[in-house]
């Protein structure tokens, strides 16, 4: 080119931005996306978040765009497949990209038309093609995008839908744990960069299952990552650590990749191991959203009831008990018939003869279950008081100390457990079970202090009361994050410092209380620095975002501006508030309704709606009786059951 020609324009560089641009038209704003581009690209065209009730979700995954004029095509097994050569690197990255992991699109200039795959499902099938995992060690290697991926409006909702099981999947797992053991630390190991990949392997294979009950995670992937794949896969048992260690890190295809090596000589596991690889196989399909929580509910029961270890037997119910709590928490009145199933099986580990320190752990995280149905029992008997306050319906000082001893009795019940597990730990010297029972114990007090926030319950005169109990959960919290550093637990002591941190806000934002001890900026550092080091997700503060959000303008929404879905569950609300029977919520709806008809329809400076439900066992038997009064005259302008009609009828409508 001459000093006088103007720059040419590449046509790759053009084929690749028309092929952006269209990615991001498809996963637009409009469909539940928000998509940026990332510059520079270093593995991810494209950084895609959820949108989850038109808000930013903080939920991502990645995709990876490539274009070409025409892809070639193949045909395997009756599939047509678009095939390309790519990056393993790029494939790696994109599968350590969790837990949304991501897509690879690939858009054809000459059919102008966008074709999509799961980066899982691409491995998965590079895997089969090549039945090895030489790929991996390559620079480059041919993936295969079924033709009928085509990235249409039909693919981009079952996406979303997709994406949206993962992340629910992936938070509601988070917090399961299967029992641990006292053990040697590996973390030492894996910090001596003088240690050959011989003993490394000899350490794995000896102590791998131990360390995996102890919660190692973090030092076992350590050591794995060292040691060739080829060596990896070709020991039965390694390759079984290293399948629940990828999975329990949050890496569900790696995963699945060496329980596919253990399924080839499943001959040589045990039973046992067998059983947990079955497990963390079915945890992986719900972590990638493959099954919804009450299939997998239904397959963990059908795991449980046939595997032979009363360890394993156990988890394994403690991890259903969990699940189906999560599953009915959302239900607006509790089903009680679940209290039985939490003390059976508390009552089942206590009679095991499972080895003392690993019964003491299961029974921490039993009591966990238990607590999380007194809280939501506590919560709905208090919102019952609350509506009925709000209705003005009286409620004697005996029916109020009844409540009370209710609840006490109630959480009273997993503390103990917790109680019992600590004076254990500290009779044995186990600092293991000493840091869990800390955190929970802590985790209790704040729980049902942030309940108590959440349905906005005064303070009174508690005030001195509930700062000593506040500093006492502050210290236990911290107590245990520092005890889980010197095992090298750090996702636990994660657990806990963030804790700590939520405390602190609790107490400073709903009751106005400092606490001393630690400084707020101090548990931040501490948090950002162990975020650094261990690569966990990002902590993001309950506390701090419900505060602002309590303090919206959105917060507080008015009676007649509830949608149907608001109006259904606000008149839930009030018949279980006032124990009333099923059918009589036509008659609660019916109220609520006419109450938003006059309140956007009249002006309610000018006039009155007085209105007779009939109180005590009565209430709302009948339909509302109506009276609207002008507020200057005191006239009374007309009675009816249906207030819709009073108002139109004698014009009052005015908006």
């Amino acid at each position: 080119m001459g000093f006088n020609d103007n720059p040419k324009i590449d046509k790759a560089k053009e084929r690749s931005e028309e092929s952006v641009l269209e990615t991001k038209k498809t996963f637009s704003l409009k469909n539940g996306f928000i998509s940026r581009e990332e510059n520079p690209d270093y593995g991810v065209d494209l950084d895609v978040e959820l949108l989850v009730s038109e808000q930013a979700s903080r939920k991502k995954f990645a995709i990876q765009i490539k274009s070409s004029e025409s892809f070639k095509k193949i045909k395997i097994e009756n599939c047509e497949y678009l095939k390309l050569s790519f990056l393993t690197s790029r494939l790696g990255y994109l599968i350590r990209n969790t837990p949304g992991l991501g897509l690879i699109v690939l858009y054809e200039e000459f059919e102008k038309l966008l074709y999509f795959d799961y980066i899982e499902s691409v491995v998965k099938r590079i895997n089969e093609f090549k039945d090895n995992s030489n790929w991996m060690e390559q620079e480059s290697t041919t993936i295969y995008i079924p033709k009928e991926n085509i990235l249409d409006k039909d693919a981009i909702q079952l996406i979303y839908k997709k994406y949206i099981q993962v992340f629910n999947n992936h938070d509601l797992l988070i917090s399961l744990y299967s029992e641990k053991f006292n053990i040697p630390s590996l973390s030492t190991v894996t910090k001596n960069s003088s240690q050959n990949k011989e003993e490394l392997l000899q350490i794995i294979e000896n102590y791998g299952p131990y360390l995996v009950n102890e919660f190692k995670f973090g030092e076992l992937y350590s050591a794995i990552k060292k040691i060739p794949m080829d060596e990896i896969t070709q020991n039965s048992k390694i390759s079984f650590i290293a399948a629940v260690v990828h999975s329990e890190i949050g890496k569900p295809i790696e995963s699945n990749l060496f329980i596919q090596y253990c399924r080839k000589s499943q001959d040589k596991l045990s039973q046992d191991f067998l059983d947990i690889l079955e497990f963390t196989s079915l945890k992986n399909e719900f972590l990638l959203g493959l099954r919804d929580i009450h299939k997998h509910i239904e397959i963990l029961e059908q795991l449980s009831a046939r595997t032979n270890s009363k360890t394993n037997s156990i988890t394994l119910k403690i991890n259903i008990s969990f699940l189906k709590l999560h599953d009915s928490i959302t239900e607006k009145e509790i089903d009680k018939s679940i209290l039985t199933g939490l003390t059976t099986l508390l009552d089942e580990i206590i009679n095991s003869d499972i080895e003392e320190s690993s019964k003491q752990l299961l029974i921490i995280h039993q009591a966990s279950n238990y607590h999380i149905f007194a809280l939501k029992y506590v919560s709905e008997q208090f919102l019952k008081f609350k509506i009925k306050e709000s209705l003005k319906v009286n409620t004697s000082l005996e029916d109020r100390i009844e409540l009370v001893k209710k609840c006490n009795a109630i959480l009273s019940v997993p503390a103990m457990y917790v109680f019992d597990s600590l004076k254990y730990a500290e009779n044995t010297g186990n600092n293991l079970i000493k840091a869990h029972a800390l955190h929970k114990i802590s985790l209790f007090t704040y729980a049902f202090q942030f309940t108590l926030a959440l349905l906005d319950f005064p303070l009174s005169d508690k005030t001195e009361e509930l700062t000593k109990l506040l500093t006492i959960s502050l210290e236990n919290t911290i107590q245990s994050y520092n005890l889980f550093i010197k095992l090298s637990s750090y996702a636990d002591a994660h657990m806990a410092i963030t804790l700590a941190y939520e405390i602190k806000q609790l107490a400073l934002l709903f009751r106005q209380i400092e606490l001393g001890i630690i400084e707020l900026t101090k548990i931040q550092e501490i948090i950002l620095s162990l975020e650094k080091q261990t690569g966990i997700e990002a902590f993001s503060s309950t506390i701090t975002a419900f505060y602002n959000h309590k303090n919206s303008n959105n917060y507080k929404k008015e009676l007649k501006n509830f949608n149907d879905d608001e109006v259904q569950y606000f008149a839930d609300s009030v018949r279980l508030g006032l124990n009333l029977t099923k059918d009589r919520l036509p008659n609660i709806i019916n109220d609520i309704k006419s109450r938003q008809y006059f309140e956007k329809h009249c002006d309610t400076n000018k006039y009155e709606v007085i209105q007779n439900n009939i109180a005590g066992d009565n209430i709302y038997l009948y339909p509302t009786d109506y009276m609207i009064i002008n507020k200057q005259s005191e006239l009374v302008l007309g009675k009816s059951r249906d207030l819709i009609f009073l108002i139109d009828k004698i014009g009052l409508k005015e908006k």
